[in-house]
């Protein structure tokens, strides 16, 4: 059905592109991309783990935008 091919180029595109911010570090707009993935596909696998990853690498960076697991600078 060209309705579901649609949506898959569209998931694989958001995908694409948040792998790509998770690599340029940023972070936050990496997430909008796994969210937009997720609203359309909730179970989305490659979605969660990637959600996932980039929460990791996010805390792991120290990044202070809204999570709360880094400390702040003093």
């Amino acid at each position: 059905d060209l309705g579901e091919r649609a949506q898959e180029q569209i998931v694989r595109a958001a995908l694409h592109a948040a792998h790509v911010l998770t690599v340029q570090s940023d972070f936050k707009a990496a997430l909008r991309w796994t969210d937009e993935v997720l609203a359309i596909e909730p179970d989305q696998r490659e979605a969660l783990e990637l959600r996932r990853t980039i929460q990791i690498a996010a805390a792991a960076a120290g990044n202070i935008w809204s999570w709360g697991w880094a400390l702040p600078p003093s």
